[in-house]
């Protein structure tokens, strides 16, 4: 038994048209942007001139990173640095004349010229959060969040 098709379901030749239709556009596509390609680079070589040169090949932006190839002893010398800025006598600007000394001595220095030192005991010290509390509620008044 033969299996039948009507006709009328597919045009063959309806297809064919589609088919053509829809290559023919995919073509003229094609070439309008070709044609649209030229003339943009045409009016671009006119307006700024002819491109001589090949663009600049573009830096990087950040720097490779730099490995500590021994650990300990970039620490070691960190220290030793830092050691000596604390308790060395050192030119911190030459034109202006200022020197830094020792921190030690620094120390002795503004306890001689009768500075205030941070953090003694004989400094008068204020309220503690809970004692402004205590007296915001004597008066009457809300805390502040």
């Amino acid at each position: 038994m033969t299996v039948r098709f009507e006709r009328r379901d597919i045009d063959p030749g309806s297809l064919g048209c589609i088919g053509l239709v829809f290559v023919a556009s995919l073509i003229l596509s094609t070439l309008a942007t070709m044609l649209l390609y030229r003339a943009f680079s045409v009016q671009t070589q006119i307006t700024e001139g002819p491109i001589t040169e090949p663009m600049p090949a573009r830096e990087k932006v950040f720097p490779n990173p730099q490995l500590q190839f021994y650990p300990p002893e970039d620490l070691a010398k960190f220290r030793q640095q830092q050691e000596a800025a604390l308790n060395g006598y050192r030119w911190v600007d030459r034109k202006t004349g200022v020197v830094g000394i020792p921190i030690q001595r620094a120390m002795e220095l503004l306890v001689q010229q009768g500075e205030p030192i941070l953090g003694a005991p004989s400094l008068p010290q204020g309220p503690t959060w809970v004692e402004m509390m205590q007296r915001r509620a004597e008066q009457g008044k809300e805390p502040a969040p």
